[in-house]
């Protein structure tokens, strides 16, 4: 009889449910967390991003590169009369260029040594940095996918709960290869001591590796040894 036709007893209460609902919120949560740092992720490397990450990983350059915070009620003013930004440092820096109307600030006067460096050598450190940055994002993605799978993880092991009673309460479990694949955990938790393999000889051996468990203690493999075994096609170029 198919799992999805069996009859059991067991049902979720109230208390199954706020466990449901708990973990659907966290999990929304993981969810939210997971598409922001897949968005920072793809983002573009801004100069402010590269100066943020220079504030917290490269203190002497950040202070050389850094616009000096002005005065309350004053702007400071580029030679182009416009106000110049958070990055207008950074941006001059990262062209070669020197610290235009900067250049007579304490905090570059301080840092000769960071302004006289090349062109070339400027590049190099920027694509240091950026590559810091990538990693930096790479790992909140992994991070935030691994708790993502986690608290997946958790939320189908609830569901399978049923699944775990019917299987754990039958003497012979029956199914397919990927039924043995997807019900995994279940039919561990059932723990057979005895596996029968039907025609051993057509199935992987990564196959049969996935319904033992640790409760297995023989291992029947059934079929026909002079059977050809699974061909996979090459393709050749």
């Amino acid at each position: 009889m198919a799992l999805s036709i069996q009859t059991h007893s067991y049902r979720f209460d109230e208390y199954d449910w706020e466990d449901i609902d708990d973990m659907r919120f966290s999990l929304g949560h993981r969810v939210d967390q997971l598409q922001h740092e897949f968005s920072q992720f793809i983002g573009p490397l801004s100069f402010l991003t590269l100066l943020n990450h220079l504030g917290s990983t490269c203190p002497a350059y950040f202070e050389a590169l850094s616009v000096p915070p002005a005065d309350v009620d004053v702007t400071l003013i580029g030679k182009s009369g416009r106000a110049i930004g958070h990055t207008y440092l950074l941006s001059r820096w990262l062209r070669g260029w020197d610290a235009g109307v900067l250049h007579e600030h304490p905090n570059v006067v301080a840092s000769e040594d960071v302004w006289d460096l090349s062109l070339e050598e400027r590049k190099t450190l920027e694509a240091r940095w950026n590559d810091e940055i990538l990693e930096t994002r790479t790992e909140a993605v992994l991070e935030a996918g691994d708790e993502y799978n986690k608290y997946r993880a958790h939320l189908s092991d609830k569901f399978q709960e049923r699944t775990r009673r019917v299987l754990s309460s039958k003497r012979i479990i029956a199914c397919t290869t990927t039924g043995a694949a997807n019900f995994r955990n279940a039919i561990h938790h059932a723990g057979p001591e005895i596996l029968v393999v039907e025609e051993a000889g057509e199935v992987l051996e990564s196959h049969v590796l996935i319904a033992l468990s640790n409760d297995t203690q023989r291992l029947i493999l059934i079929g026909d040894h002079k059977c050809v075994t699974i061909l996979i096609p090459l393709c050749r170029a």
